[in-house]
């Protein structure tokens, strides 16, 4: 009876995508569990049964039992799963890829597997690409002495009801906010963009994308994002590729980069990491660590801002100091300078040879700059060493620094 209820609430779900389900199940079989357990493990089986078939598919399933055995079956004719990727498929946020599409089963099968773990059970998956999937659930068959249960009946629970299955999940841009940060979301599973919007809309600009192309072609049309946050598997251009892409855009490449990802290896963290993202976030996650992250990040940035915008202040003052000395050393100089000019009487030409001697100019060089001849050059330079009483250029220096 339990069985019999729960299919009729899935027919009416799958009959909106003209789904056919089909059950044949042999009443009076019972196991030794949670109810909420096994109604939650037929949820999961049976949501994605209808998200992976297509409309006008079928679903069958069955209850039997062989001996001591009791047996579950659930067969579809979705769209399969190749024989290399059966193993996955029980890991958490394990991402289906078919026909340039790539959908998240997220964590329906992980729980699955570990309710039926925990029960004892086992399950078992035979699958075919365009050909559909079969899960076959094995229990040991509960049988109660002189059909008699603990405490004289059967525990009673309520039917978890089934979530319809949107395949058009509002996503939609909120208005722009200037006063808040922008997050470039880039996942392909539109439940996990959900997920991040609805949870982090409130304290930022939430823009995405489906796909590293469509996130390269919306970063040439949107506002600059403080953060990018991006899976990894993702179909026509995958989160790798994307960040590649994204770092020979010198415009860009300084944004900061998280991946989100299911693939928790340690040599796929540090493949990412050293190909120079700040972050990499493991699904499944929580909201509120991806919140923290984002503003501790944000927060570095500002400091970091705040550090370069000091330094280079100070950098300005020291130059504009230099810069002071510098011209309060030559105005001292050229008041020296003028002095001795007056002092000893030289005339406003050997004054400009004058000056060009302690820049360390040569005879042809002071000829070349006042465009006069070298000989003429060399009488007035042989006039100011008169006129000072030396002998030559190091007697000349020597006087003018103890003026």
């Amino acid at each position: 009876d339990f069985l019999n209820k729960k299919v009729k609430l899935f027919q009416e779900i799958a009959a909106k995508k003209s789904i056919n389900i089909q059950a044949n199940i042999t009443n009076d079989l019972y196991v030794q569990a949670d109810p909420l357990a096994i109604d939650r493990l037929i949820n999961n089986l049976l949501d994605n049964s209808i998200k992976y078939t297509q409309p006008a598919g079928l679903i069958e399933l069955s209850l039997t039992t062989k001996e001591n055995q009791l047996s579950l079956l659930i067969r579809d004719t979705g769209i399969g799963i190749a024989e290399q990727n059966l193993a996955l498929i029980f890991q958490p946020y394990y991402q289906l890829a078919h026909k340039k599409t790539t959908q998240g089963i997220g964590m329906g099968l992980f729980i699955t597997k570990r309710i039926i773990d925990s029960i004892p059970g086992q399950i078992k998956v035979t699958s075919q690409v365009n050909q559909g999937t079969c899960f076959t659930i094995t229990f040991t068959r509960y049988l109660p002495e002189n059909n008699k249960f603990p405490n004289g009946q059967i525990r009673q629970t309520d039917l978890i009801a089934p979530v319809e299955i949107n395949p058009q999940i509002s996503l939609k841009e909120e208005a722009f906010d200037p006063q808040k940060s922008t997050l470039l979301l880039v996942d392909d599973n539109k439940e996990i963009l959900y997920l991040l919007q609805s949870g982090l809309k409130n304290h930022f600009n939430i823009l995405y994308a489906f796909n590293g192309k469509n996130a390269l072609e919306k970063l040439k049309q949107i506002p600059k994002p403080d953060v990018i946050i991006s899976d990894i598997m993702m179909d026509q251009m995958d989160g790798h590729e994307f960040f590649l892409e994204f770092l020979k855009n010198d415009e860009l490449n300084f944004i900061p980069f998280i991946f989100l990802t299911a693939k928790t290896t340690i040599e796929e963290k540090l493949k990412s990491l050293s190909e120079g993202a700040v972050d990499y976030i493991c699904k499944p996650f929580l909201v509120e660590e991806i919140m923290v992250k984002i503003e501790s990040l944000l927060e570095h940035e500002k400091r970091l801002t705040r550090e370069n915008i000091s330094k280079m202040e100070k950098k300005i003052h020291s130059l504009f100091l230099d810069l002071n000395a510098q011209q309060n050393q030559k105005t001292t100089e050229q008041v020296k300078l003028n002095n001795l000019v007056l002092e000893h009487q030289l005339s406003n030409r050997e004054k400009e040879v004058l000056e060009k001697l302690t820049q360390g100019l040569q005879n042809k060089e002071i000829a070349y700059d006042l465009n006069i001849s070298v000989r003429t050059i060399d009488n007035h330079v042989h006039n100011i060493y008169r006129k000072l009483n030396v002998q030559n250029r190091i007697e000349l220096i020597n006087f003018i620094n103890n003026y």
